[in-house]
């Protein structure tokens, strides 16, 4: 499981908690050691697959104030949760941002911007407000899960070889399964250089495995880094 909450700044300066519950399901959870998720690569590029969310401020240009992120397995309680913020809001007078805490089996951190810097009550307030906004989500994890439609998402993660290309959990349920599937595509430097756009897209293309219709019938396909939601590119069929 995968819990997130970000507190937001529109360039309108309008503030808000956008929050986002993804679940590992049959994907294994990844772990830094025993009873400790990796929260730092379940938040970059293992989520799990996207259950539920919670939307103050619309996507697209926001300031981030600070975050919240908790990993843990899928069936944790609302006390085991709990209790890792817990243990976060315990040390937080003591400690400078962002900070990172385990407890029963979570993993949990928190990061706010430098202009919270020292102000402990404010920075209180908002771990209080983002683990609100979070937890807000968990009775939601048995529901059925949402059919996605649109453009396939293939996650990007840039390295110093070149461009790492993988498929999200969201993307894979989508696609036919095959034993043949690889699991990821690195796209050396040296080809991004000499035709950027071509040489990522036809890997991307590669990854998904799916026919021209299918590309056609979903407006094609981006490809996105997960680490900053930043699109790097969007093919989208010809009209």
């Amino acid at each position: 499981m995968y819990l997130t909450a970000h507190r937001l700044r529109s360039v309108r300066l309008e503030e808000g908690i956008n929050a986002f519950l993804y679940l590992h399901r049959d994907r294994p959870l990844p772990m830094r050691g025993p009873d400790e998720p990796d929260v730092d690569t379940i938040a970059q590029s293992e989520p799990g697959y996207p259950v539920a969310e919670s939307i103050d401020v619309p996507p697209g240009g926001n300031s981030v104030l600070a975050y919240l992120d908790l990993a843990a397995p899928d069936d944790a309680t609302e006390s085991a949760l709990r209790g890792a913020v817990a243990e976060l809001r315990r040390r937080l007078p003591d400690e400078r941002l962002p900070m990172l805490a385990v407890h029963g089996g979570s993993a949990t951190r928190f990061g706010a911007n430098l202009e919270f810097e020292g102000r402990i009550d404010e920075s209180i307030a908002l771990l209080d407000g983002l683990e609100a906004a979070a937890l807000a989500l968990l009775p939601q994890r048995n529901a059925a899960p949402a059919k996605v439609s649109g453009p396939y998402v293939v996650h990007g993660r840039p390295g110093s070889d070149g461009l790492r290309l993988f498929l999200p959990p969201a993307t894979l349920q989508r696609l036919p399964a095959g034993p043949m599937r690889r699991s990821s595509i690195v796209v050396p430097s040296e080809v991004i250089r000499a035709a950027p756009f071509d040489a990522v897209a036809d890997a991307a293309r590669a990854l998904l495995g799916v026919s021209e219709a299918d590309l056609v019938r979903e407006q094609g396909f981006e490809v996105v880094e997960p680490a900053s939601d930043r699109l790097l590119l969007r093919w989208a069929p010809p009209r």
